[in-house]
């Protein structure tokens, strides 16, 4: 009937309901995203932090060293290489990376988006955050900070800043404004530091 399905461990019909779905390929008894099967009370639970769900058994459970638990279907899943685990054993994007929405795929995200640090994926930022430069992630704007064209966090004229403090400072003596990075630092090689206070080549005379 459309309300039972096979219960995975022991091949019974058992009625649908507190989180158990069933999968429309074969009938059988599965739980909803991050939740694993514990086939002695017959219902779905939460796994703990830290576990996913096997994907033979539906049961939560450790994942194995060499895997992570899948982001979007909470199973836990051989680590791909181009992905590592965050301090809950979820398989996350490598620096500077978010998840493609629609094929799940990590990739640089597109300009104008950063990396959404709930859902992991790449999307503009909502009102009153920005990208953070280093890590690629959104995050609220700060205090004499603001976005630029491409919505990465910049510090407002003169400031840099500062990653220790998490604030927009007035550099200190002999450094500069690193453009790439807006974070105070010594110039290049070749480099000075011009009047908005950014590191760059110094002009030329007029002729």
């Amino acid at each position: 009937s459309n309300d039972q399905c096979i219960d995975q461990a022991n091949g019974q019909c058992i009625s649908i309901g507190n989180g158990l779905t069933k999968d429309p390929n074969d009938n059988t008894c599965k739980c909803d995203v991050g939740y694993g099967y514990d086939s002695i009370n017959m219902k779905c639970e939460i796994c703990q932090s830290g576990e996913g769900v096997s994907p033979y058994t539906g049961e939560c459970m450790q994942c194995e060293s060499y895997e992570c638990i899948d982001w979007f279907t909470g199973q836990c899943k051989d680590q791909p290489s181009d992905q590592t685990k965050d301090e809950n054993k979820k398989c996350v994007c490598k620096e500077k990376q978010g998840y493609d929405s629609k094929t799940h795929e990590c990739k640089e995200c597109a300009t104008g988006e950063g990396i959404n640090p709930s859902t992991q994926l790449c999307e503009k930022c909502p009102k009153g955050q920005c990208i953070d430069r280093s890590s690629g992630k959104c995050t609220q704007i700060i205090e004499n900070q603001s976005k630029d064209e491409n919505g990465l966090c910049t510090c407002n004229e003169g400031l840099g800043y500062n990653e220790r403090t998490n604030k927009c400072e007035v550099c200190g003596y002999r450094l500069g404004i690193i453009s790439e990075t807006n974070l105070c630092g010594h110039c290049r090689t070749g480099e000075g530091i011009n009047k908005n206070k950014i590191c760059g080549q110094c002009p030329d005379k007029e002729g």
